[in-house]
Formats: structure tokens, sequence, C-alpha cells
């Protein structure tokens, strides 16, 4: 559901020439965090413990906002 709903979203939001270029993109960003993303978690939380695996989720997620804030293309 979540993934339908985002390909949705990108493909809105994404000019209409690029659209292509923008779902490419989007589903290889997709495809390495649901490689990568179990793979690390599950070595931090092997190596430090469950609580610095999550506050590295936590800081994972605000970076990404923090780039998706101030890349961010205006509507007008």
């Amino acid at each position: 559901m979540i993934n339908v709903a985002s390909c949705t979203l990108v493909s809105h939001l994404a000019p209409e020439g690029g659209r292509a270029r923008a779902l490419g993109a989007f589903n290889a960003v997709q495809g390495f965090g649901s490689i990568f993303g179990p793979l690390l978690g599950g070595l931090v939380a092997a190596l430090f413990g469950y609580g610095p695996a999550f506050a590295t989720s936590v800081a994972l997620v605000l970076a990404g906002t923090g780039v998706l804030w101030t890349t961010r293309i205006s509507d007008a």
C-alpha cells in the first residue's frame, strides 16, 4: 500500500518530462534501502544494542528530511 502511494506521489510531483527519471531514482533508492537498511540495522543492533540502532534510524530519517526540505522545489 505504501509503495503504491509513494510511487503515485512521486509521479504526481515530478515534472511531466522528468517522470521516468524521478520514478527510476525513487525505485533505485527504495531498492537500495530495502536491501541495506535491514543489514546495517542488524549489524548496529548486534554490535551496539537496540537503542543505538533505533537512534541511527531516527538520525537517518531526520537527515533525509533535512535534505528534502533544503532541496524542495516550490510550486511557484
